[in-house]
């Protein structure tokens, strides 16, 4: 019995069964790279140009694709092959566990037919998940449009052990990426890797997990998004966001909140580290919490968050890091500079346990560090050159300010203040507070420390050095109870 012969795509001279010369080389190419992609791939591989697909920019290659998506499905599994070309798409591909979707870079490039009127690619079991998806190496291009939210690039349904890898998603009307927790279904996507992508120009997000669990999003590039660049809540949990580059988008680089739901679960667990935050209109890093239900175990750590809009946003406040409601927090070792404010913690209604440590935060258009209702720590930061105050603590208890070098900002170094109870029970020791500048006259910061309001109490003020500023007697407490010891000034 004859062994079937692979399609290899072949081509034929049009209207005959019959390979011309002209068609002669195409065929060469076409078996060349389906050789190569076996060997590169050790799997079945499905180009599709196998499947009648043209890649003119012109015809619709929808059902070729998906008809070689298909194949590698009823296969168990396989490798379907983009080659180099623009194919344009009249309705979503479909994708099923064990198929990967590849093409040869940027220059793969798919293509919506007309502008974002459906989703790009999304997986097949929408309502029980898939598992071992993998796109990788290719342009999906959502051609624009104006259905605000209608329409995703990518859209993984409770997808497991997946990766999405090397592409370029943009001009879709929603998210470019987006790995959901279908609704009523108590299935995350899980087990990710979401690397070295462009995502860019969506009318929402960038990135979106929307219930991720042990998950990875690390190197790509979320730019030009009208919210944020990448955003993770609804019960994503042990997720990595790691050096990712997030600019120009419309409200914060990097966002994380809290659930819609009580059934999905806490957002928690997440590691923010190593991520460029560049120009984002309202903040670099926000964790927000939007519900009832905890947001607890963050670390924010070797972020630079950079903003050269002068901190004008009409009537917002915007922040380098601010997290909201959050237990268990750590902001470490980040480089920030610009907003109003560089770093701001509130823990209102109750207090939260914050680690503020060895930040450099600068030019920020009022304090670079304010906490507010909130305890924990600020140790060995610099806070220099911002408008107005170096650290500010508003309603803080229970909080140590330690080891910090505050100096050339605009009215205080470190200042603490009441709006309704004051603060209380606060050490603020061995910190430097003072103004540099060599000329007398050009020296802003006119106090080291100071405490302001009658209910503050029982805060010690112990061994900080506030020589330099311009008043000679730089630290000022308010309040009943308060301890002042081994302090230096002029």
């Amino acid at each position: 019995m004859p062994i079937p012969t692979p399609n290899l795509g072949l081509i034929k001279a049009e209207g005959t069964d019959l390979f011309s010369r002209a068609t002669y080389n195409k065929n060469l190419d076409l078996m060349d790279a389906k050789v190569a992609a076996i060997a590169r791939f050790g799997a079945p591989v499905y180009n599709i140009k196998g499947f009648d697909a043209v890649g003119d920019g012109l015809a619709d290659d929808t059902a070729s694709i998906q008809s070689a998506l298909d194949a590698a499905e009823r296969a168990g599994g396989g490798l379907v092959y983009i080659p180099s070309g623009t194919y344009k798409i009249s309705s979503a591909l479909v994708i099923a566990s064990n198929v990967t979707l590849e093409g040869e870079g940027f220059q793969s490039h798919i293509i919506l037919n007309e502008p974002a009127k459906h989703i790009g690619i999304h997986n097949k079991n929408t309502t029980q998940g898939d598992h071992n998806i993998q796109i990788r190496n290719l342009r999906l291009n959502g051609n624009g449009g104006d259905l605000i939210g209608a329409n995703d690039g990518i859209a993984f349904y409770s997808v497991s052990d997946f990766s999405i890898t090397g592409c370029l998603i943009e001009r879709f009307d929603g998210y470019n990426i987006v790995l959901w927790h279908k609704n009523g279904i108590d299935i995350p996507c899980q087990r990710g890797l979401v690397t070295n992508n462009i995502s860019r120009n969506s009318s929402e997000m960038g990135i979106e997990l929307y219930s991720a669990v042990d998950t990875t999003v690390i190197g790509n590039i979320c730019e030009a998004n009208g919210y944020h660049g990448i955003y993770a809540w609804n019960g994503s949990n042990r997720v990595t966001i790691s050096g990712n580059l997030c600019q120009n988008n419309g409200k914060n680089g990097i966002h994380i909140s809290g659930a819609d739901a009580q059934t999905i679960g806490k957002t928690k667990g997440i590691t923010i580290t190593g991520n460029i935050c560049h120009n984002n209109l309202i903040g670099g890093i926000q964790i927000e919490n939007s519900s009832e239900l905890e947001l607890s175990d963050f670390v924010i750590t070797g972020n630079c968050i950079l903003s050269d809009h002068n901190n004008t946003v009409t009537g917002v406040n915007t922040c380098g890091i601010s997290a909201f409601l959050v237990n268990n927090l750590v902001v470490a070792d980040n480089n920030i500079s610009g907003y109003t404010y560089g770093i701001y913690i509130q823990g209102e209604p109750e207090g939260r346990q914050v680690s503020i440590t060895g930040n450099i935060v600068t030019g920020a258009g009022y304090a670079g560090i304010r906490l507010y209702r909130t305890s924990g720590s600020v140790h060995t930061n610099i806070v220099s050159h911002n408008d107005s105050y170096g650290i500010v603590l508003t309603d803080v208890a229970d909080t140590t300010v330690e080891g910090n070098t505050v100096y050339n900002n605009g009215r205080t170094g470190i200042y603490a203040h009441m709006l309704k109870l004051g603060c209380s029970n606060n050490t603020v020791s061995g910190n430097r507070c003072f103004d540099a500048r060599p000329d007398v006259n050009a020296k802003t910061q006119r106090m080291g420390i100071v405490f302001e309001g009658k209910t503050n109490h029982h805060n010690m003020v112990m061994g900080n050095n506030c020589r330099g500023n311009v008043e000679s007697i730089s630290i000022r407490v308010s309040g009943t109870g308060n301890i002042l010891t081994l302090n230096m000034t002029d």
